[in-house]
């Protein structure tokens, strides 16, 4: 990445959560029956597959005790003084007649994704952009079910999820610190409105913005090596919330809540890997999470991370959940 940044070659990238199998393709060595992708701006004509007549989306996630049973070790390490903050998460089986592909073509997002046989991204949240020299980052955390978009006031002034933010944008900053100069948080706490198959989940976002060390400009691979994984699907502090992570949850995340980016040949934007539905041998699953601190209720959480597993369905594709089970 750093030897196509600094030859100005146009490349894309996924990395995976543990850093285990990193992808890299300069623009033209892409396959689109392998690999597909969307970015904001981005006009890119992809294959049409035949439309779905309807679309069957059940969800069968994890138990209840389960889930209490692994917040509250999460909510042991905290009492502790290991962890501020944990981003937990967890798989829930769906039952679905379409395909990874398909469920590509009809979900709307900034940031989209498909790898044959792998995974489908529909993902909301921006990791890092890069234009020229600066660099900014948008961390998103805190999430709220809300039919009417007016009611943002009950997310923006819920302190617990208050302090969720806060936490991960001090992280945010701390990150971004070593490997920009003049770094600032130029706008705090905005709401997003994602439109789901189930209605809308508003989530608040922030920007923070600093200018790349001269020793590390177009050096793209480098630079987020030194800030990954993102701190708003980890913890604070970071190192020691994902050792945490990695013992509650019990298996590797893969590609979920790792990065994708993009790069044009000038500028460089990426995303995180959130929504994500991933096909295993044991069948397809939606895994999600939600940030657990000390204010957190387990049952709340929960229902977060179902939430967040809904499609978030293009206009024209949203008359296939009528009827569906959900």
């Amino acid at each position: 990445m750093d030897a196509y940044g600094h030859a100005g070659t146009p490349f894309f990238f996924v990395w995976d959560f543990e850093g285990k199998k990193p992808l890299l393709f300069p623009l033209f060595a892409i396959d689109p029956t392998q690999i597909q992708f969307t970015f904001p701006g981005m006009s890119k004509p992809l294959p049409q597959l035949t439309p779905l007549e309807y679309l069957e989306w059940e969800l069968e996630p994890m138990g209840k005790e389960e889930y209490h049973k692994r917040f509250l070790a999460a909510h042991k390490e905290m009492l502790a003084g290991n962890s501020q903050l944990l981003s937990l998460t967890f798989p829930t089986r769906i039952h679905t007649n379409a395909s990874l592909l398909e469920l590509f073509q009809i979900t709307q997002a900034p940031y989209k994704l498909w790898i044959k046989d792998t995974c489908t991204v529909f993902s909301p949240e921006a990791f890092v952009r890069i234009n020229q020299d600066t660099i900014s980052t948008y961390p998103m955390k805190g999430t709220r079910t809300q039919a009417e978009y007016k009611q943002r006031s009950l997310l923006l002034d819920d302190p617990r999820e208050n302090a969720e933010h806060a936490t991960i944008v001090d992280v945010l900053r701390t990150d971004l610190a070593r490997i920009a100069d003049e770094v600032e948080l130029v706008k705090y706490r905005y709401v997003d409105q994602v439109t789901t198959a189930a209605g809308q989940l508003l989530q608040t976002s922030s920007v923070i913005q600093g200018q790349i060390k001269d020793s590390l400009k177009r050096s793209y691979g480098t630079i987020l090596s030194q800030i990954f994984p993102p701190g708003s699907v980890s913890g604070s502090p970071k190192d020691k919330s994902i050792h945490i992570i990695r013992r509650i949850e019990g298996q590797p995340r893969g590609y979920y809540t790792g990065i994708m980016g993009y790069f044009d040949g000038l500028q460089m934007d990426s995303a995180v890997l959130i929504r994500f539905v991933e096909q295993t041998p044991d069948g397809h699953f939606f895994r999600s999470g939600a940030g657990i601190t000390m204010r957190s209720e387990w049952l709340a959480e929960y229902q977060e991370m179902l939430a967040k597993c809904q499609l978030p369905l293009a206009r024209e594709h949203r008359h296939l959940m009528q009827g569906a089970l959900v």
